[in-house]
């Protein structure tokens, strides 16, 4: 804040990621908050586009939601532009291993986060992408269908439920409870809706 505000000579982006990264990560390549940066370039489907579809679609939330066809139409979750995401963050997982290995090692190092998080990109952006491709085919999220077990649905589920059990323990390694049931409510609601099930929300919840 102190270098964008207060400088008289503007500082440049990469630049201000290359001290962060020496600074606070004790990264001698100076290239890790850079990397960092990369990887959230990479996200077709965010967390604030999951919450508010799965806003309007359980519990009847009307603004705010996303437009799915909108969304794949405009390019942003179109099979290419997430195929395009899924390249890179492969390829940015290997440079930021390569990278968080040389850390200092008496602190712990971001590495098993960003590989959590990397991994997260990747499975919320192909959910997106399975939402574009349900909602062009005509089906909304409301009807449950039942899917056979083989079929790539049940794979992407299993997937977020695996992933969200890891970033479960990173949440509880370095915090509280706060709203870790709240995110829980939201991933198994996508993973029963990848299978095809109907799954109670809150406010049926409550009102039982």
């Amino acid at each position: 804040g102190a270098a964008f505000y207060w400088n008289g000579t503007p500082v440049p982006m990469e630049e201000m990621n290359r001290q962060i990264s020496r600074l606070e990560y004790k990264d001698g390549s100076g290239r890790l908050v850079g990397l960092m940066d990369q990887l959230a370039d990479c996200v077709c489907f965010s967390w604030w586009d999951t919450v508010m579809y799965y806003e309007g679609a359980a519990l009847g939330q009307r603004e705010g939601v996303p437009d799915i066809r909108a969304m794949e139409a405009q390019g942003r979750l179109s099979a290419g532009h997430v195929a395009e995401a899924e390249q890179k963050v492969s390829s940015l997982r290997q440079e930021l291993k390569r990278t968080t290995a040389g850390q200092d090692s008496s602190r712990r190092g971001p590495g098993q986060d960003l590989d959590v998080t990397a991994d997260g990109i990747l499975i919320w952006n192909a959910v997106g992408r399975w939402l574009a491709g349900r909602e062009t085919a005509g089906h909304t999220a409301q009807e449950a269908e039942a899917l056979p077990a083989e079929k790539p649905e049940y794979r992407l589920a299993s997937r977020l439920e695996n992933w969200f059990m890891a970033y479960k323990a990173l949440w509880r390694s370095t915090g509280r409870e706060g709203d870790l049931h709240r995110i829980e409510e939201i991933v198994f609601w996508y993973a029963d809706l990848l299978r095809g099930r109907k799954r109670k929300n809150r406010k049926e919840q409550e009102g039982e």
